[in-house]
């Protein structure tokens, strides 16, 4: 059934650059490639909304993710609030991070590996948008531009 492990699968992903390598030497996974090693690696997932509230743009969900080859259960919340991500979709949020980190934790690989959705994106450059002066080039005065010639020719 199985023939590699889950941290085979997951140097497979690094070499493949199918992630990110994060500045403090772990790395981020999208979610579709762990939703790949729980099917891969025959884990099952629950997920429970806890609390959502729209105007608030706030979300508590728990995932439940079972191991089906010994039927170990491994837990995790996911939050999404406008101060800890810079997603529009917090719900959808919520629920991925919760997924990833019970997933991560059956496949025995939460601390080394994150999710993309706990990115913190709100640190993304935008783009700048060019402004236009409206201050004019300053005109010198016969007086400025006699002084600054006679003040030239003195070197």
């Amino acid at each position: 059934m199985m023939n590699i492990t889950p941290k085979q699968y997951l140097e497979n992903l690094v070499n493949n650059k199918q992630c990110y390598d994060l500045d403090n030497g772990k790395v981020a996974l999208y979610h579709k490639d762990i939703e790949h090693m729980a099917a891969y690696f025959d884990i099952s997932v629950d997920v429970d909304i806890r609390t959502a509230d729209g105007k608030l743009k706030f979300a508590i969900c728990k995932a439940t993710a079972i191991d089906n080859s010994n039927n170990r259960k491994y837990s995790s919340l996911g939050e999404a609030h406008p101060d800890t991500n810079g997603f529009e979709y917090f719900v959808a949020v919520a629920e991925k991070r919760a997924v990833d980190r019970a997933i991560l934790k059956a496949l025995h690989l939460h601390g080394d590996v994150l999710s993309f959705e706990e990115l913190d994106l709100r640190n993304k450059p935008k783009k700048q948008s060019v402004q236009k002066t409206t201050e004019q080039p300053k005109v010198k005065t016969l007086t400025e531009e006699v002084e600054q010639k006679i003040l030239k020719s003195k070197d």
